[in-house]
């Protein structure tokens, strides 16, 4: 879970970023209701990359590749 939320982390921060230098003159709801959405939509992909990157740091096993 601590890399989901640092994965958020940093989606917020690139999207905030984002949102200021192209539409620089916005109000906070805007910036609350695209970075609210890209969360909730992207979190499954998130949830199961932060998975695959706590097992592949933490885990004893390595992936190999194909056997041939």
């Amino acid at each position: 879970m601590y890399i989901s939320y640092g994965l958020s982390v940093g989606l917020f921060l690139v999207s905030a970023f984002i949102i200021y230098m192209f539409f620089h003159p916005v109000s906070e709801n805007v910036y609350m209701i695209a970075i609210i959405s890209e969360v909730v939509l992207l979190y499954p992909i998130m949830f199961r990359s932060s998975r695959v990157f706590y097992l592949y740091i933490f885990g004893g096993l390595k992936y190999g590749g194909k056997k041939k």
